[in-house]
């Protein structure tokens, strides 16, 4: 029953535009009242004004970029390497009236959300790798149409399942041609984040981020090593010495920092085609990234304040990223990074 549409997804996300699709979001807004919407109407509930460009238009910093594809009774919206349409702040908005929003959102590191929102109201939202934790107003809204569809994939192929249903629940399919050519689309400012929840005080992910100094380096470097102890990277002789200068409060150099990039780039193309943690060499991928931002953060640790955006995000990705790569041994990993702290 749903094999053409899955199908259609296998295409896509195979396709040349495999930079688009390892990261991006994807989005059809509808109408409950037999009205249409239009591109203008989505352009003001964002706060931006319409203009043509390339889908691949990089935004400034603060900005954020949609393209719109307008169909004969929807408004898709396309964003490349971007998660803002599952952002809360920006469903409730989008969604104002009698107006339907279904999204769905993956990156490289496996974040990923299917959302449905009418009303102003967040009706549904889960992960597609685990449907079965939902959450929202109404969580099993959409239950009878998903966990068919669930069913009918295989495992590792949630993004088609998503991309699956918003296309059954709007008869709007996303199309590869949509990828290639200026759209219309939408410059806005990034919408205010809502306050996320603090973690609790003795939390080590917590104490992590706000650490400074030798001990953040420590950890990190301990980080590191529990990554390439996991992976079996004890080879990489470069690796190995900069985790020991790093528990040294040594300095990191140019060529070493290239040699440790050079390390993430071939683990990440080794690991590009299936975004899910049962696929072992997307793990591995997931670890290269994780020791590169472990050792050699754009901005030095030791030498930053403890509190700034960008070392705080630097450590939030370095652990984000090893959690994917760790998957059940994370537990154990994050405690052992505890003990420098």
């Amino acid at each position: 029953m749903y094999e053409a549409q899955l199908e259609r997804y296998r295409n896509l996300l195979n396709s040349e535009y495999r930079w688009i699709t390892q990261a991006m979001s994807w989005s059809v807004v509808t109408r409950s009242d037999g009205s249409k919407p239009t591109a203008e109407d989505v352009a003001r509930q964002l706060g931006g004004e319409l203009a043509e460009r390339d889908p691949a238009y990089e935004p400034d910093e603060g900005e954020c970029l949609w393209s719109l594809i307008p169909t004969h009774d929807a408004v898709g919206l396309l964003e490349v390497n971007g998660f803002q349409a599952s952002r809360p702040e920006v469903l409730r908005r989008l969604s104002q009236g009698p107006v339907r929003v279904h999204s769905v959102y993956w990156n490289i590191e496996n974040d990923n959300a299917f959302s449905y929102a009418t009303a102003g109201d967040i009706v549904t939202v889960f992960d597609g790798e685990i449907p079965d934790e939902r959450h929202g107003s109404s969580p099993d809204a959409l239950e009878d149409q998903r966990a068919p569809l669930w069913a009918a994939a295989e495992p590792h192929e949630w993004p088609e399942a998503m991309l699956a249903l918003v296309e059954l629940r709007t008869g709007v399919p996303l199309d590869l041609s949509w990828f290639d050519r200026p759209h219309l689309s939408v410059l806005a400012p990034e919408l205010p984040d809502q306050q996320p929840p603090s973690r609790p005080a003795d939390d080590v992910w917590e104490r992590l981020r706000h650490s400074s100094g030798p001990r953040r380096d420590a950890s990190l470097a301990e980080l590191a090593q529990t990554l390439v102890d996991a992976f079996g990277l004890g080879a990489e002789s470069t690796i190995i010495d900069r985790i020991a200068a790093q528990h040294a409060a040594a300095p990191i150099n140019d060529s070493t920092q290239r040699k440790i990039f050079a390390l993430r780039d071939r683990l990440h193309y080794e690991g590009i085609g299936r975004f899910t943690s049962a696929n072992p060499d997307w793990r591995r991928s997931q670890a290269g990234w994780a020791i590169a931002l472990a050792l050699c953060p754009f901005l030095a640790p030791s030498r930053e304040p403890p509190h700034t955006p960008t070392t705080t995000y630097m450590v939030d990705d370095a652990l984000k990223l090893a959690k994917n790569a760790l998957g059940d041994a994370w537990p154990c990993a994050l405690r052992q990074i505890g003990r420098h702290l």
